[in-house]
């Protein structure tokens, strides 16, 4: 398998340059439903069908241009009624006395709680160790200066017992579950931009289709010093 790494400052054509390289793949032959254009936001992806578009192929084909949680989560057939919503998170709430807010029902945005409370602070505190693939007693021990540790551990193991009762998936549980499952995308050729946004869990989750052995060629693209999203665990 050929790999390519592409680094550079912002403004210097990075994605075009990815996108060029997706076109010459086409122009050899390669089938668009066996191209993967993974990210970690939307804009992103959005530029990369647009210019599909343009050059005349129908984005219905660019089945595998998407972020790498929307890929993750086309790839275990998870349906919008399995998003952790914000009345889950009530019902949660209520069960143990926290106080939360936020879900989602579009997994293309994160349905992470807003940490507007002492308690989403706490959930804030799990999405990021989760997101950097800790245990929760390495995260505790990192936070123990900003919330009681033994707090947070009954948190986390509340909230992850939880997940598993009712049957749901937050935006990090699809990542971890995909892990699980070895899920490797169908893909021949992909390509991973914003490399430097993505955080140890989302490397993780491409593993396996990187190493595929019907992996041909994977671009990355990114620059180390523009990291925009440490918070989240990049």
């Amino acid at each position: 398998m050929r790999r390519r790494l592409i680094l550079g400052p912002p403004g210097t054509g990075k994605t075009t340059r990815l996108l060029q390289i997706a076109e010459d793949w086409v122009a050899q032959g390669i089938d668009p439903g066996r191209l993967g254009f993974a990210t970690f936001t939307r804009e992103a992806r959005r530029v990369a069908v647009s210019r599909f578009v343009e050059a005349g192929i129908p984005a219905a084909e660019l089945v595998h241009f998407r972020t790498i949680h929307s890929s993750m989560a086309r790839a275990l057939a998870l349906s919008r009624s399995q998003y952790v919503t914000e009345k889950d998170l009530s019902d949660f709430s209520k069960a143990f006395g926290y106080r939360l807010t936020g879900g989602t029902t579009d997994i293309e945005d994160d349905p992470t709680p807003r940490p507007d409370t002492d308690d989403g602070r706490l959930l804030a505190w799990l999405e990021l160790g989760r997101a950097r693939c800790q245990t929760d007693e390495e995260t505790a021990d990192q936070i123990e200066h900003y919330h009681d540790r033994q707090a947070f551990i009954v948190f986390a193991r509340r909230y992850r017992s939880w997940l598993e009762d009712i049957e749901k998936f937050d935006y990090t549980s699809i990542l971890e579950t995909a892990i699980r499952q070895g899920i490797r995308l169908p893909v021949s050729h992909l390509i991973i931009d914003e490399a430097q946004d993505l955080s140890p869990l989302q490397i993780a989750a491409m593993a396996a289709t990187i190493d595929a052995p019907g992996t041909v060629e994977v671009v990355v693209a990114g620059d180390d010093d523009q990291a925009i999203y440490g918070f989240a665990g990049s």
